[in-house]
């Protein structure tokens, strides 16, 4: 029960929305400023939630997965205020949202006003999906050394459709070769995510995965951006965990 200087408490049904969260606390941190460095590592989380239906991701465990985030200006502001205690010149910062701006009025006000602030860590980076971004949102991600970490998650359209990433595969992976050509020419780093051995996976979509790869990453081509490969993990709460029985009975 809420009452006078007393937090109300919610059930899941009823989740806190980030806007109503009181400002990080980050002068607690203030004690580990001489002793971190000057290249450390920072995180802070802008916005939660994942509406996908991923078959592999611990998201789909989490009781809310509506996207929701801070105001912009706020996200902003939070920045402004972990600047004020760790300086991000010379730092890495991670925005560890599971999906970062995925409404793209959000995304683009955001990084206007991150772009507009003065705000410039060494370098910055994220997780979030190919689609959406434009050439002006990824313009104003290359002022703000934002760097894009994507999970393509396989080359093969088959698997793809059985994870769940897409119900459009082929238009999903031409548009990673469309970001790709993007964030190049707004001089943006980007990064893709290979899941190795989902259920279902056979040599046959293993060699689409790498016949995709090599279309991405074309031999002799400079490129900013990075590969990352994962074997698949059996997260509790994720589809495959919670129909496990199924999965084992089509796949093995």
């Amino acid at each position: 029960m809420g009452g006078p200087g007393r937090p109300t408490v919610r059930g899941a049904d009823c989740p806190v929305e980030p806007s109503e969260l009181p400002p990080y606390p980050f002068l607690l941190l203030e004690r580990y400023r001489t002793t971190a460095g000057g290249r450390t590592k920072l995180q802070i989380n802008l916005s939660r939630g994942c509406p996908h239906e991923c078959t592999f991701c611990m998201e789909r465990a989490k009781p809310d997965r509506r996207w929701r985030a801070l105001p912009p200006e706020r996200a902003v502001e939070e920045l402004r205020r972990l600047d004020e205690v760790f300086p991000l010149a010379g730092r890495l910062l991670h925005v560890t949202d599971p999906l970062f701006g995925m409404k793209a009025e959000w995304r683009r006000e955001f990084l206007e006003r991150l772009a507009a602030s003065g705000l410039r860590p060494r370098a910055m980076w994220t997780l979030t999906r190919a689609e959406g971004w434009s050439p002006d949102d990824l313009r104003l991600a290359g002022a703000c050394r934002l760097s894009l970490g994507i999970g393509l998650e396989s080359g093969s359209p088959a698997m793809l459709a059985l994870m769940r990433k897409t119900g459009r595969p082929e238009e999903y992976l031409e548009g990673f070769l469309n970001l790709r050509e993007r964030a190049e020419a707004a001089g943006v780093s980007w990064g893709v995510n290979v899941l190795v051995g989902h259920p279902g996976e056979t040599t046959a979509t293993m060699d689409e995965s790498l016949a995709f790869l090599d279309r991405l990453f074309p031999p002799g081509r400079a490129s900013r951006g990075w590969l990352s490969v994962d074997p698949f993990r059996l997260y509790p709460g994720s589809r495959v965990h919670r129909e496990a029985a199924e999965w084992t009975a089509e796949h093995g």
